[in-house]
């Protein structure tokens, strides 16, 4: 019974995907704006041999590290319409597999819920779902829109927490390794590893990261030059130096597609290069390059510290019920994951589908235990800032002009802040921590 139970899992679950496919492939299967053929190059170029991150026009097309072409080598010389469309189905399995993780933490606190207010699971369940969806799906959209590999990179830092959470330390730690390996921002969760005392995860991370950068150089090593891998870490080391714009080697400096920190404070403190619509054509708070740079590394430096602030977890902070150790990973790598895309040298809104791990938790708690005027406020702002500022609400103009002040920025701070309330201020152990509509005293 439970095999054919099993199998019809498996089912229901391929129906679901061959749906999703078919809906999604004429709205986001053939667009223009993709980055597969960048993908697909750098897999090709890997086959043969060639250096992946080749500089044309100042700017090489592969800018990721090696071990991410290696995905793409079984498409690397299909036709595009097979690229495309098995690119998509590989990021609409990705989707679901997000979706089940994420519900995988909260559905047991939706179901307490419901048994303690005696009323129905689904309820609770759409109200979470609706709030998600509103809140970040916008996000979660924009990684099929632009066909971009965030999907990925996201699959294996939420896969690595929450093995991390269920105490398989090790196994969470290779995968969060791995996610390092493919882009660089998340090895931000090293030292946060460190931080917490997780050794076991350390060791994981590390291994997985030695093991997966250098394994493409290993298999297919260029035939002249040195190691790909060298030559990505030369490329990109100028972009992530601390208190730079937002990489003046490999994007423009002044770019409103880059939400970063640095980005922001940039085109807030410099004229607009160009006198187009929908642009901050004069800096709101004009400043030499000198100043500019110190203003950055302190907003960087004050990122990095309520990072390491959310993540605290020694002594009386470190005790946690053993049924919310899983939403405590959740939180912090929410967290981590704000830290990530306000810290890196370029964030667009397609990477910003992180910020579904930290919402989740928010509207969970919202959902199950309590409403905190302040987190509900900053929720209000992650709101406005982010899906209510898109061009198809507000304007094409209107949007641009937000978008180039910041607002996906400013979101991704509102809800770092909110996440950060929510650890300092939940009990996580006693008696407390195990009622879900317990209120803080």
């Amino acid at each position: 019974m439970a095999k054919t139970t099993g199998l019809s899992r498996w089912i229901s679950l391929a129906i679901v995907f061959f749906v999703v496919w078919g809906v999604l492939v004429p709205f986001f299967g053939f667009r223009d704006t993709t980055e597969l053929h960048v993908y697909v190059l750098g897999a090709q170029r890997l086959l043969a041999g060639d250096p992946i991150h080749v500089v044309t026009s100042g700017v090489p097309p592969f800018a990721y590290p090696p071990v991410f072409a290696i995905p793409f080598i079984p498409i690397a010389h299909a036709p595009e319409t097979v690229q495309r469309l098995c690119w998509l189905g590989a990021q609409v399995i990705m989707v679901m597999a997000i979706i089940a993780m994420i519900n995988s933490v909260v559905s047991p606190f939706i179901e307490r819920r419901a048994k303690e207010r005696n009323e129905a699971s689904w309820r609770p369940a759409l109200f979470f779902w609706f709030l998600l969806a509103l809140l970040g799906g916008r996000y979660l959209l924009s990684p099929l829109e632009n066909q971009s590999h965030d999907l990925m990179v996201m699959v294996c830092i939420l896969g690595g927490v929450l093995l991390g959470g269920r105490g398989r330390e090790f196994g969470g730690g290779l995968l969060l390794g791995l996610a390092a390996a493919m882009k660089a921002t998340p090895l931000l969760f090293l030292p946060v590893l460190i931080w917490q005392r997780r050794w076991r995860a350390t060791g994981a991370m590390i291994l997985g990261l030695s093991v997966a950068s250098v394994a493409a150089d290993l298999v297919l090593p260029p035939e002249d030059g040195p190691w790909n891998l060298v030559r990505w870490v030369e490329i990109s080391s100028s972009a992530a130096q601390p208190g730079k714009s937002g990489s003046d080697t490999i994007w423009a400096a002044w770019n409103p597609m880059n939400q970063n920190l640095s980005g922001m404070v940039h085109r807030w403190t410099t004229d607009s290069p160009s006198n187009g619509s929908g642009e901050i054509r004069q800096a709101i708070l004009p400043m030499g390059k000198a100043s500019q740079e110190r203003v950055i590394k302190v907003a960087q430096l004050l990122i990095l510290a309520l990072v390491f602030l959310g993540t605290f977890s020694w002594g009386r902070r470190g005790r946690v019920d053993r049924d919310l150790v899983p939403l405590r990973r959740l939180a912090e790598a929410g967290v981590v994951a704000c830290g990530m895309l306000l810290l890196s040298p370029m964030s667009s809104k397609a990477h910003f589908a992180l910020l579904l791990m930290p919402l989740a938790v928010l509207i969970l708690d919202i959902d199950v235990r309590r409403r905190d005027p302040l987190v509900l406020i900053l929720l209000v702002i992650a709101l406005f800032c982010g899906p209510m500022s898109s061009h198809a609400l507000v304007g094409g103009d209107l949007a641009d002009t937000l978008l180039a002040i910041g607002s996906v920025t400013i979101a991704a701070i509102a809800i770092m802040l909110a996440t950060i309330r929510f650890l300092w201020t939940r009990p996580w152990s006693g008696k407390d921590a195990g009622d879900p509509v317990a209120e803080v005293t």
